[in-house]
């Protein structure tokens, strides 16, 4: 018996240190996207009069709501790990955990607003990136600029989608289940945390979800069809009499098109869909991670809440990799001079591509 309950206990202390490492490697990485978001919003707000305010397209301006956005969300996801963190620790240095009634995020009223506010920020990332793939496919196919109807949908969808994540926590009579960040989950019973499929804070709450996984399906299909259409550009300029010199520029141009539009797409659907796929699954098929261990549970639960934290590092990376002219700006408040062969910071139709 005494053999039986030390296996057990060193098991459980394996389970809290590789939280606990996760959880310090995640706030890490998000204060890392912290200073470099912050590093490109500095550099938006001094070139915001040729970046943001002079151009006819709200790209720069969606771009500049995006890194804000990210800031936030880095924070919130620094601030959950660090309260995570805490509590392993906590738990770490008890003989015996039975006795520790947990921290903030055990608290429902804490972390029923945390849990908003954390939704209102992905919906404001979701919809953004909506936003910039609808208007690139914009730029490239009609060489116009989104409709106000346009713009006006997808901020109604998105206010609307987080008045679901908020009522569905105000609703909900339990607590929060922190299974996965950044996606809590609203609980029904007080005293055990329970989801009920069936409930009306779990129905918005699904419905919610359903809006991410439809707007990362809508951001694939904007820049599927943006591909395409530079390609037909380039067939069509190519079906004239060319050297084979230009021609190579053209296959080179169409891979560059063909690999930022995958990165462009790319973000939305491996940072955060996993995670929607585990929630999911724990709301309407509970027993899929009976046959788990605890401790295959614990690294499953760890990773999948681990890659979120790289979307605000990756969001600034992307910004500077496929818009010439924040790039060109980027490098110049960092001492280089851009040339006139170099970027152009208003021919937004050639940053599209």
């Amino acid at each position: 018996m005494t053999s039986s309950s030390e296996a057990d206990n060193a098991m459980m202390t394996m389970e809290i240190r590789l939280s606990l490492t996760f959880s310090h490697l995640s706030a890490a990485i998000c204060f890392i996207a912290i200073l470099i978001n912050c590093i490109l919003l500095s550099t938006i707000f001094r070139h915001r009069s040729t970046l943001v305010l002079a151009s006819d397209y709200i790209m720069g301006k969606v771009i500049t709501i995006l890194s804000c956005a990210s800031v936030f969300h880095a924070l919130y996801m620094l601030s959950l790990n660090e309260m995570v963190a805490a509590e392993m620790s906590t738990l770490l240095n008890l003989s015996n955990s039975s006795n520790y009634s947990g921290g903030p995020l055990n608290s429902p009223g804490i972390s029923r607003g945390l849990s908003s506010v954390g939704y209102v920020i992905l919906t404001v990332i979701f919809s953004s990136n909506l936003l910039l793939a609808i208007e690139r496919l914009s730029i490239i196919r009609y060489k116009s600029a989104l409709t106000l109807r346009t713009i006006g949908t997808v901020c109604v969808m998105g206010v609307t989608v987080s008045t679901l994540f908020v009522s569905s926590f105000i609703l909900a009579n339990g607590g929060v289940s922190w299974m996965a960040f950044p996606f809590p989950v609203p609980c029904n019973d007080p005293d055990a945390c329970t989801i009920a499929a069936t409930s009306a804070p779990t129905i918005l709450f699904v419905i919610g979800l359903a809006y991410y996984v439809l707007t990362s399906v809508a951001v694939c299909v904007c820049y599927e069809n943006s591909y395409f259409c530079v390609q037909d550009l380039f067939e069509k300029a190519a079906g004239h009499d060319v050297d084979s010199r230009v021609a190579r520029n053209f296959a080179k141009l169409q891979r560059k098109v063909l690999l930022r539009c995958i990165a462009l797409s790319i973000g939305l659907v491996l940072f955060y869909i996993p995670d929607i796929v585990i929630v999911v699954m724990a709301v309407f098929a509970p027993d899929s991670f009976d046959g788990m261990s605890n401790l295959a549970m614990t690294a499953m639960l760890c990773l999948v809440t681990f890659v979120p934290t790289f979307d605000p590092l990756w969001t600034p990376i992307l910004v500077v990799l496929c818009q010439e002219d924040f790039k060109g700006a980027l490098l110049e408040d960092f001492g280089w001079r851009p040339t006139s062969k170099d970027y152009q910071p208003k021919d937004v139709e050639l940053s599209c591509m």
